[in-house]
């Protein structure tokens, strides 16, 4: 390193850092270290986690701390190893195209230009998706308009998964997900880390499995878990949920409107419980208990009166990869089989939706959740937020992060949590026990 950089000073913090990233790494254990600014913490992590030659996780909290990784330090150190070193950042799938709306969205926008000039945005998306080779939407020289943006992004709800069309070869979110299966070093952030882990491989094919996960910046580990973990609905989820055409499609408008109501209704009933902007909910909430059942007795007369032979599942719907864009119900084109999707992804949907009112409007039964309110003003309205949060989300973290359990038993896993700010008057015993992490850890 000093022959590759001129000006390098040895710094013993950095080698003694880099060889319990070793330890750990050699006998896989968790590692909690404790470095301050100017360490060099990435270098004495990556430089043993690349020479391992296993496929390593890197998490952070920001993504000025990502780009530092991708487009400084891995770089540095292929030049300085004289070795290839395959590398990508892995982002959630809203920061990505959907190559399916953006077709439905330049139908629409074409219908549009007959009465009116074409929204510039759109036109700029077009010219910029003819050059792009990634699709993520942060790499456009401009921000997305608000309303544009989830017309044409993918969310995990509104994904066809095999049965849109272009799920094989014009997939921006499965070309990244590819990338990251042939790569060495994953860069992501923590949300994503804890989301894919949760959801296991086989679930969202999120993140590749690895056998090393470096989280940085891990002093906001427990933060971030309490914001994955937690169940939250807003006054207007249920308004843009119902707005999809799924439902003006097929569902009688009266019932719809009966709907919005109730969630009004219920939401009021709690902004009604204090002049708080934020404040804790103890009481059962009633009306949104109701609105939970309504909406699940919904989804399950959509389910049964199902316009298209049935609700997709594994008999009939062929989801796994390389399913393509064809039901194996008879053999159905891709518009069949998307028309099918999309009406099984509304009943799921309107599920979703359904669970997170019950859970939210209830105390917890063991006492493990703590609920409450938050009124967050914007430019132009003040909407209301509900919380269920896991009071102490060590259980989680451990189950999914530091000590998963197999099939026979304990996973080998190598973490590696690091950070300028993660010891308690010298010791890790805070950290430990609000991560879940075992006393042998």
């Amino acid at each position: 390193m000093a022959a590759a950089l001129p000006g390098y000073e040895l710094r013993p913090s950095q080698v003694e850092m880099a060889q319990a990233v070793k330890r750990a790494l050699l006998e896989p254990s968790v590692a909690l270290i404790e470095a301050p600014t100017g360490t060099g913490k990435s270098i004495a992590y990556l430089l043993p986690a690349i020479l391992s030659g296993k496929t390593v996780v890197v998490a952070t909290a920001n993504k000025s701390l990502q780009n530092q990784l991708f487009t400084k330090d891995i770089p540095f150190l292929r030049a300085l190893l004289d070795k290839p070193i395959s590398a990508v950042v892995v982002k959630g799938r809203s920061n990505f195209v959907c190559t399916l709306k953006w077709e439905r969205e330049q139908a629409e926008q074409r219908m549009f230009a007959l009465y009116d000039r074409e929204d510039d945005q759109v036109r700029q998306v077009r010219r910029w998706l003819d050059e792009t080779d990634t699709g993520d939407v942060d790499d456009l020289p401009f921000v997305l308009n608000a309303d544009l943006r989830p017309r044409i992004v993918s969310f995990p709800d509104d994904c066809l998964h095999s049965d849109c069309r272009y799920y094989d070869d014009q997939c921006w979110v499965n070309l990244m997900r590819d990338q990251a299966a042939q790569a060495q070093i994953i860069v992501t952030n923590h949300h994503l880390l804890l989301n894919a882990l949760e959801l296991g491989y086989a679930g969202e094919r999120i993140l590749p499995p690895a056998a090393v996960y470096i989280v940085d910046e891990a002093h906001q580990l427990e933060q971030t878990a309490t914001a994955v973990y937690e169940t939250s609905v807003t006054d207007y989820t249920l308004e843009q949920l119902l707005a999809r055409a799924v439902y003006r499609e097929h569902l009688d408008e009266d019932e719809l409107d009966s709907l919005r109501f109730q969630n009004t209704l219920a939401f009021q009933e709690i902004a009604n419980l204090s002049r708080d902007n934020a404040y804790r909910i103890e009481t059962e909430l009633e009306s949104l208990k109701k609105l939970g059942h309504a909406v699940r007795d919904l989804a399950q007369r959509m389910k049964q009166h199902h316009p298209y032979g049935g609700a997709g599942d594994a008999a009939s719907l062929d989801l796994s990869e390389g399913g393509g864009g064809r039901s194996r119900r008879n053999g159905e084109p891709d518009e069949a089989a998307e028309a099918r999707r999309v009406y099984d992804l509304g009943i799921e949907a309107l599920m979703s939706a359904a669970n997170k009112l019950l859970t939210v409007a209830s105390p917890s039964r063991d006492g493990t959740t703590v609920r409450y309110a938050v009124r967050v003003f914007d430019r132009r309205h003040v909407s209301l937020e509900v919380h269920a949060a896991p009071i102490n989300p060590a259980g989680l973290l451990a189950q999914f992060l530091f000590h998963p359990e197999g099939d026979d038993g304990p996973l080998p896993r190598t973490v590696v949590c690091t950070s300028a700010t993660l010891a308690t008057n010298g010791h890790f015993e805070h950290f430990k026990a609000r991560c879940g992490i075992a006393a042998t850890g």
